[in-house]
């Protein structure tokens, strides 16, 4: 199953959920002059994943596909993707955030709210998790 939310305007979450991992997987379109596609996705989601996006934008129109990382996950239909948006350029970088108003999380909900602080607190419950400084 997968579903459409927008998360704040012109920013849509797809979430493809995948009942043999019991696991969400989140994309996310970004609907602009050049849109921004989030996440790839796995090949096998790629079909649903398609169909949704294609019921906010013209696939064609899609100019930037993005992942955080190399895994299958991330970037396993990127191929495909490209057959349909063959204008698009991949992008993967080191994102950092600022301030953000709304996290978009790859396998959950999204996070409205101070942005800044919940990965401040996140990344204080990781050194304590982990015993890292």
């Amino acid at each position: 199953m997968t579903t459409v939310t927008e998360i704040a305007p012109d920013v849509y979450r797809i979430s493809a959920y995948a009942s043999q991992f019991k696991l969400q997987f989140n994309h996310f379109l970004v609907k602009d002059k050049e849109p921004l596609l989030f996440h790839a996705g796995m090949k096998g989601m790629f079909p649903s994943v398609r169909e949704a996006v294609a019921r906010i934008i013209d696939l064609a129109t899609i100019r930037r596909i993005g992942f955080s990382h190399f895994e299958s996950d991330e970037c396993g239909s990127l191929n495909e993707w490209l057959q349909v948006a063959p204008l698009a350029q991949p992008l993967c970088t080191v994102v950092a955030a600022l301030q953000p108003k709304t996290l978009a999380i790859m396998h959950g909900s999204s996070f409205a709210g101070d942005g800044g602080n919940a990965i401040r607190n996140l990344a204080s419950v990781m050194k304590e998790v982990l015993g890292k400084e």
